[in-house]
């Protein structure tokens, strides 16, 4: 059982196995392979109102990265202390939310455009300006493949070379829900999983399938380390549902879970999910971490 009955955001520290949940005023963390709770610190300067990321220094020390108006608040993983700010250029211009990637770049979405900061050089690369408002950001594992957005809107992909240099920005030719809850974008590929039926987008935004037609009472999808299936999991069942990762997306089977899974997520190649839980013999409904093994 979970002590934090309620969390805005979660974040996964892959590296060292631990699980950040994260509401207002309260942090709980979570050792992921013990499946026991490591702290729970309070603090007041943490949650931002966007989605917050996680990466490493250069000593491979665990940093979470929270947006604060024009800069970036850098807080140490172990205690949640503020180790160092990060500030936009210009100085003035508004960060939203932020991404990493498998070397803790940072990216960041500021308004009409998308933004990198490289921790090794202290530089901000700009990707340029759309002219469309961009809240939202993930990136793949590689940092090479971006998607920004932000509500019910259009959405945009972005595609940079290892010298950050542009290779192509695309729109999505109709609006595409972009709720950080209901949207993940695969690993190492273009692929997408967007709003409340789960529709899947292949490269350049072309829509493949809706998941919520096969799982009832749609909730979210995660996409296993390899990209090689989709889990998905329904608001109204105990069930995990998974699908093949290629063209056609085929169902293949469902997973029984213990609680009513209103998140899920992927660590070391097993499944975890987050929802609640009712005690047969007390009544006490509470949140439930369950590890899931495949």
């Amino acid at each position: 059982m979970l002590d934090i009955q309620f969390f805005n955001q979660l974040l996964i520290d892959r590296r060292k196995g631990n699980l950040y949940l994260f509401r207002t005023n309260l942090v709980e963390i979570v050792d992921l392979k013990r499946m026991e709770q490591k702290d729970l610190i309070t603090t007041t300067r943490t949650v931002s109102l966007y989605s917050m990321s996680l990466g490493y220094d250069q000593d491979g020390n665990t940093e979470i990265y929270s947006s604060n108006g024009e800069k970036i608040l850098v807080f140490d993983g172990e205690n949640l202390q503020i180790k160092d700010t990060i500030y936009n250029i210009p100085r003035g211009k508004l960060i939203y939310s932020t991404a990493t990637d498998e070397h803790s770049n940072i990216f960041f979405t500021e308004a009409d455009s998308v933004s990198k900061y490289d921790p090794l050089t202290r530089n901000i690369s700009k990707f340029g300006s759309n002219g469309t408002f961009q809240e939202a950001i993930q990136v793949t594992r590689d940092g090479k493949t971006i998607i920004a957005g932000t509500g019910f809107t259009y959405m945009f992909q972005y595609r940079i070379d290892q010298n950050d240099k542009i290779l192509s920005i695309k729109k999505s030719q109709s609006f595409i829900d972009f709720s950080t809850r209901n949207f993940k974008l695969a690993n190492a590929e273009p692929t997408i999983v967007a709003g409340n039926s789960g529709s899947i987008y292949a490269e350049d935004f072309i829509l493949q399938k809706h998941l919520g037609n096969e799982v009832e009472g749609y909730v979210g999808s995660v996409f296993d380390d390899n990209d090689k299936f989709i889990y998905s999991i329904g608001g109204i069942n105990n069930f995990i549902f998974r699908f093949e990762n290629k063209a056609g997306y085929k169902f293949i089977d469902r997973i029984f879970v213990r609680n009513n899974a209103s998140h899920i997520f992927v660590y070391e190649g097993n499944i975890f999910t987050i929802g609640n839980f009712v005690d047969p013999t007390t009544g006490f409904n509470s949140l439930l971490l369950e590890r899931v093994y495949i």
